[in-house]
């Protein structure tokens, strides 16, 4: 028999539905190592799948919490070049993010300079022309 139990968080304001079943829990390890939590309801119940990031942590008295992960937000990059971009972070501050691969690290001092400069002409020409940089 199912218990439905509504929680509301103090961390988060939202309210949840908890949902309360036995269950058989067989806890074990795959070939490459990692963990793997197979849980088998005892009883009929009804429970809205997901697919996603979790986490999952296996206390001292038996209980297992299982948690969803938010899925991170990413911004859209305001300008873009070859290896680098150019974004807002939800803090309010510009990123400018330059990436090469190794086997290519020779060419770093030139594209650096050269890809860099170009963004700051973007964003130099954004600015004169009172264009919105977001």
């Amino acid at each position: 028999m199912a218990k439905n139990i509504i929680k509301k968080n103090s961390y988060k304001k939202t309210t949840h539905k908890d949902v309360n079943y036995e269950a058989l829990v067989n806890l074990g390890e795959l070939k490459d190592g990692l963990r793997i939590a197979n849980i088998v309801s005892c009883e009929d119940v009804e429970v809205e799948g997901f697919i996603g990031r979790c986490k999952v942590q296996l206390l001292r008295d038996g209980h297992i919490e299982i948690v969803q992960l938010a899925k991170r937000h990413k911004n859209k990059p305001i300008f873009r070049d070859d290896n680098c971009t150019f974004t807002l972070g939800k803090d309010g501050r510009y990123y400018f993010v330059f990436t090469m691969p190794q086997a290519l690290v020779y060419e770093l001092p030139t594209q650096l300079s050269c890809q860099a400069l170009n963004i700051a002409e973007k964003v130099k020409y954004a600015l004169m022309h009172n264009k919105k940089l977001a």
